[in-house]
Parts: C-alpha cells; structure tokens; sequence
C-alpha cells in the first residue's frame, strides 16, 4: 500500500509548497506540542517562525520559547527524514539536540543535551522514572521491544509511546520527543498518524496515569480520537485521500477553525 501521508507531506517539503498539508502539519505539531508543554508562543506566531522566521504578533514572548518552536520545526523536518528508517538510539538523542540546542537549557551542564538524563526527574510530583543509572538499559529493552513489533497497529504505537514517557529518558523534553517518535512511527508502519491537541491534554494526561495501572484504554481511545481528526485533515487537504466511511461526515470543529483561520486550501 502506497504511504500516501508520508509522499505527500515529503513532496510539498521538497518542492516549498505553502499552505498544504506539510506546513499545516508542522505547525500544529509544533505549535500543540509546544503548547502542551508551556509554551507562550501562540498559533500565529508559531506560523510565522516556522514560514517566515519572524514574530507577527504585537506582544513579544519568551525568547527562549521561540527558539524552541523553531528547533521544533527543524526536528519535524528530520523526522520526515527518517520516517521509513528503523528507529535507531541515535536518532532519538538526536531529536532532543534538534529541541533543545541553543536554549536555555543548553547552557546548563547538567541538562544534557542530546544525552540521557543525570539527574532524577519525575512525572508531575509523585510519578517516578527510571532513574539516570537505569536509562540507557530501559532503553536499550523499549527499543528492542519496539523493532519486536512487526505490524504494529495503533494500540501497539500508542503502548509504546506510554513505555517511552514512563522512562523518561531527558532531563527534560520527554514529551515533545515522544511525541515525535510517535508520529514518525505512524508513517514508519503507513498507519495514519495523529496530533495530541491542547484540548485533548486533559485525557491524554489521565490516560498515561491509567496506563500505569494496567488500564490501557483510554489511551487507545484517546489516540483513535486523535488519528481520526488527522485523516479528516488529510482529506481536506488530499482529494485522493481513503477516509473511512466512518469518518466522512465527522469534522472536528477545532480542526475546521484552524484550516479556516489559516487559509489553508484543500488541493
């Protein structure tokens, strides 16, 4: 089966189309996964850092924030690189060099950038994490286990991302890396990837929590809801595009508003 989400999204890279599905995936990806994480930079200035290079809006942000959004849309363009490629540990330190290099948080010692942690690090208060001794070997078992998949359907990307954020491998960033291998893995397996949204952090959060009580549903659940306003994009903006029949008639009305506020144009 032909990857059509992954052609497309390389094809308007390579020949610098605007307005398509490419620039809008890399600009909601980066703009809610930022987001999620704190984030000021809002969705019209994250366009315009990742089209232009320049901030539009009349209140200036974080610096700090803004390098990230651009360092985030540097990622995305490698993740696309390297969709089809076998996830390596390489790769994936090398995502959070891509997020984090020039930051703040570059210019701390202890950060680490581009490396596993070496400090202990927590989920929220409570949750613990593999401990900075026991990383590169949780790892190296997460990675093992990942590659042991060999048809891996949404459930199975979804469990993984969950094994990813319990490690918590980065001092910091574990979420937008995560959410990156998650999306490239997607187009890895030609499964139609998704976008996690502010407005679904809420579940998103309590089905990772669930998920380490052994309740994995929600998780599914939450990333099915996802995929589905993903495709429903891909459809807008891929006339070819197989949307399920289940589909055809739904629209997620922050989807709509974020196509019609961008001026973006199905082709």
């Amino acid at each position: 089966m032909d990857n059509i989400i992954l052609e497309r999204l390389r094809g308007e890279k390579r020949c610098g189309i605007s307005g398509g599905l490419y620039e809008y995936t890399k600009v909601w990806l980066t703009y809610t996964s930022n987001t999620i994480e704190g984030s000021t930079i809002s969705l019209e200035d994250t366009h315009a850092i990742l089209t232009t290079g320049r901030l539009n809006g009349k209140d200036y942000p974080k610096l700090n924030d803004a390098i990230q959004t651009r360092n985030h849309g540097i990622a995305f363009d490698y993740m696309l690189n390297i969709a089809e490629q076998t996830l390596t540990e390489e790769q994936i330190k090398y995502f959070h060099y891509l997020l984090f290099w020039g930051t703040e948080e570059a210019m701390k010692t202890w950060f680490a950038v581009g490396e596993y942690k070496k400090e202990a690090n927590r989920i929220g208060l409570l949750t613990e994490t593999s401990s900075p001794e026991e990383t590169s070997e949780h790892m190296k078992t997460w990675l093992h286990d990942c590659q042991g998949e060999k048809n891996p359907q949404l459930k199975e990307v979804a469990l993984a991302h969950y094994g990813f954020e319990k490690i918590h491998p980065f001092q910091d960033g574990n979420g937008r890396v995560g959410r990156l291998l998650m999306f490239k893995e997607c187009l890895h397996h030609n499964i139609p990837p998704l976008i996690i949204t502010p407005e679904i952090k809420p579940w998103y959060m309590t089905a990772l929590n669930e998920c380490r009580q052994g309740l994995p549903n929600r998780l599914f659940e939450t990333c099915g809801k996802a995929q589905d306003d993903y495709q429903f994009i891909c459809a807008k903006f891929i006339k070819e595009y197989p949307l399920p029949k289940e589909l055809q008639s739904y629209l997620s009305e922050s989807m709509e508003m974020v196509i019609t506020k961008s001026g973006h144009q199905r082709s």
